[in-house]
């Protein structure tokens, strides 16, 4: 009689199949979640400076700052860039732009000449068009956030 111990070739390939469809499947979930959470976190900080942006248009009136007090937001496919002015003027020292994560873009801006501008005291978007009032955040593998406007400024929608 044999005794046969250890495992023979075919049973060590299908262990070793079975564990690499796992890594991979764990692997695809876990790029997956970490393109979620940079999009999420990119949508989060934009939101923050815009709502910034129209608190300082408005504080700024308040505070007995000028009549003419605007804040903006400019939008470029891979940045965005704050402002201080009634429209967006590139090469200013007051603009400070806001770089996105890599993977992430605006796919899509449909705002007048791509860019919020906050009147002072009301905070109000100058210009405002309801037809072009969202902007749409993407990531290189295909996950997208829209982001909707009103004539407030508030953001009234995210899907």
């Amino acid at each position: 009689m044999k005794n046969n111990k250890g495992l023979t070739p075919i049973e060590v390939l299908l262990v070793l199949s079975i564990i690499a469809v796992l890594y991979s499947i764990s692997f695809l979930q876990t790029t997956k979640s970490r393109n979620k959470v940079v999009l999420d976190s990119s949508l989060s900080l934009l939101i923050n400076d815009i709502k910034s942006q129209q608190s300082q248009a408005m504080d700024g009136y308040k505070l007995g700052g000028d009549v003419n007090n605007y804040y903006g937001v400019y939008f470029e496919s891979n940045r965005y860039i704050l402002f201080h002015s009634s429209t967006y003027q590139s090469g200013l020292s007051t603009n400070l732009a806001v770089n996105l994560d890599n993977g992430i873009s605006f796919s899509q801006i449909s705002l007048p000449n791509n860019q919020l501008v906050f009147a002072s005291s009301s905070g109000e978007i100058q210009s405002f068009d309801p037809g072009r009032n969202s902007i749409v955040f993407s990531t290189n593998v295909g996950d997208q956030k829209t982001v909707f406007l009103n004539r407030e400024g508030v953001i009234y929608q995210v899907w």
